[in-house]
């Protein structure tokens, strides 16, 4: 009886190795594909980037409104940074105080920053600061442009707030007052000149956007409605201009005493550009909203731009008067690590109330990490898989040379 163990093959690999080897091999594979599944942002990925309109890129982040309260408390409303904090509230000696809330404005407005369609003026006579037609003409373009950019076809907004609606203004045919512009680019100002029994209300809702009087002024400057920002304290209005690159001050004036029967309908009103500054060399082009207001306590212009910083003017000739940066954290969320795994169809395809917000710097750091991790997954696959293959290539020579070798006799 023959008790000899079987002689084994030179070429077989031993069991434990194999399984080892086998484990590794699938462990990379598991990783490069988790990293590439990240990476190219399919179904179900968690690594998710901040969805906006094609058409309005500054949609949705930055300054909502600031405020300055009796105290000399600012009241700075803000939208999607990454702290996810919605309200900062600084006291006069620098506190900061911070919440989620994101509720509407409720402080009154002692700033005079424009953040309706129209302000009433010293009279009975409201006025609003509108583009002219080249901005419209522009956002047009934008629209038509990102209709072929929506994923099958379904726009990002499918309500009231869609940037492709119905653009503002477009239904104004108001009387221009003085000499019309030449182009498209300026900026209008529309008076709505109410009756006296009406001004004594609220500006019904029904009127708004049925400007009587235009003025075309700042011809060669376009007021990006989304970015650029106004404040008007009667009879003194301040502008922005050029997405941030201007600054402008006018004087916009009522005459409170009664306009006489059959007088022309711009009697009474006064409009004149008094001055205009570049702030090319203070600032870079804005890509997010400004706000501009009048500081009611140190009687200064202020510009708060969305990175926190905070520029001072003097409000007559807008000379600069000193520069600084606000308390907290300026940086917009850009993405996000977020459990909500489904991955939602709408703007902007993830939940901002859930998982842990990123900023651009920290995404794309993260977005760097799963490149280096796919790759050494594949190099990994690549030498764990020439193992087996040296083996089945051995054993097939081996075979094929003793399948060629001649019989012995």
């Amino acid at each position: 009886m023959n008790l000899q163990p079987p002689v084994q093959s030179s070429f077989a690999p031993p069991a434990g190795p194999r399984n080892a080897g086998a484990a590794w091999f699938i462990a990379a594979l598991l990783v490069f594909l988790l990293c590439a599944w990240q990476l190219f942002g399919l179904p179900g990925a968690v690594l998710k980037k901040v969805r906006v309109p094609e058409d309005m890129l500054e949609f949705g982040f930055g300054l909502a409104s600031v405020q300055v309260g009796p105290e000399g408390e600012w009241i700075i409303r803000r939208q999607a940074y990454a702290d996810r904090m919605g309200r900062y509230d600084i006291s006069p000696d620098g506190l900061l105080t911070r919440s989620k809330e994101r509720g509407l404005v409720s402080e009154p407005n002692r700033t005079g920053t424009m953040v309706q369609p129209y302000v009433r003026m010293e009279g009975h006579s409201y006025i609003d600061v509108a583009p002219g037609p080249a901005y419209y003409s522009q956002r047009r373009e934008l629209r038509r442009l990102a209709g072929k950019l929506t994923s099958k076809g379904k726009p990002l907004l499918n309500d009231s707030t869609d940037p492709r609606g119905p653009l503002p203004g477009e239904r104004i045919e108001p009387k221009v007052i003085g000499a019309a512009a030449q182009s498209g680019h300026f900026i209008a100002l529309n008076i709505l000149r109410v009756s006296r029994w009406l001004a004594m209300d609220e500006l019904p809702q029904s009127v708004r956007g049925e400007a009587q009087l235009q003025y075309q002024l700042l011809e060669g400057h376009d007021f990006y409605a989304v970015i650029d920002s106004a404040a008007y304290k009667a009879p003194d209005l301040w502008l922005t201009s050029d997405r941030g690159q201007f600054l402008h001050h006018i004087r916009a004036s009522e005459k409170l005493s009664p306009v006489p029967e059959g007088a022309p309908a711009e009697a009474g009103i006064e409009i004149e550009v008094l001055q205009s500054i570049p702030l090319k060399e203070l600032i870079p082009v804005q890509k997010n909203g400004v706000i501009l207001g009048h500081d009611p306590h140190s009687q200064r212009l202020f510009l708060v731009l969305p990175s926190g910083e905070r520029l001072w003017f003097q409000p007559d000739d807008l000379s600069l008067l000193g520069r600084d940066k606000l308390p907290g954290f300026w940086e917009r969320e850009y993405g996000a690590l977020t459990y909500d795994v489904v991955q939602r169809l709408e703007y902007p395809n993830y939940n901002m109330e859930s998982g842990w917000p990123l900023t651009e710097t920290a995404f794309k750091r993260i977005q760097r990490v799963m490149v280096l991790l796919m790759l050494g997954g594949l190099v990994a696959m690549a030498c764990l898989w020439r193992t087996p293959w040296r083996f089945i290539s051995a054993a097939t020579t081996a075979a094929s040379n003793s399948s060629s070798a001649p019989l012995s006799t």
